[in-house]
């Protein structure tokens, strides 16, 4: 598959990011459990952090394949940058495309900035990441939801500002059906 030129240039973009920026601090993060803090600030600087959600919401406004060439470029040198990366992106994508525009307004320019880590939290320890088996339930009460669960592994939980939680909304269905999406905000607790 040939690249675009802006496909090409995010990827040597990414590259030299990830050789001169990410790389000189990632032996040192690793070796002392270190959130990649100073990583995700240079990736965000770069103005790649959330690069394949929309530009109107604040993201970079690139495709799939940018997303894919960022994350592989910064991987080589860092594991940990790329996944924190990578969850990032996850959260800004459920937010851009299922979000009200409140949401997407009070949150996207943040993630895209670093200043608002997110974590995604769907694995449970009876379903794993099977979605389809969750237990943890969401009670719709007008004008607010009460989750009632317990997840387990979630990434950037103890960073994180925001968490996505995946909750079943309708005890009826069956598999994936009935499974909603929920922005849990640290700061309203």
């Amino acid at each position: 598959m040939l690249l675009s030129e802006e496909q090409e240039l995010i990827r040597e973009t990414a590259r030299e990011l990830a050789k001169k920026v990410i790389a000189p601090l990632a032996e040192n993060a690793d070796k002392d459990c270190l959130f990649p803090t100073a990583q995700i600030q240079a990736v965000a600087e770069a103005g790649m952090l959330l690069i394949k959600t929309p530009d109107s919401i604040g993201g970079g406004g690139g495709d799939s394949i940018m997303y894919a060439l960022l994350i592989e470029e910064i991987a080589k040198e860092c594991s940990a940058t790329a996944i924190t990366v990578a969850v990032q992106s996850l959260c800004a994508d459920c937010i851009s495309k299922f979000g009200t525009d409140a949401q997407q307004k009070k949150y996207i320019p943040a993630m895209a900035s670093g200043e608002l880590i997110a974590a995604f939290a769907m694995t449970e320890a009876g379903a794993g990441t099977d979605a389809s088996a969750q237990t943890t339930t969401a009670e719709d009460k007008g004008d607010h939801y009460i989750l009632n669960g317990t997840k387990c592994f979630i990434t950037h939980g103890d960073m994180a500002g925001i968490a996505i939680v995946t909750a079943r909304t309708d005890l009826d269905s069956t598999g994936s059906k009935g499974l909603s999406a929920f922005i849990v905000d640290k700061s309203q607790f």
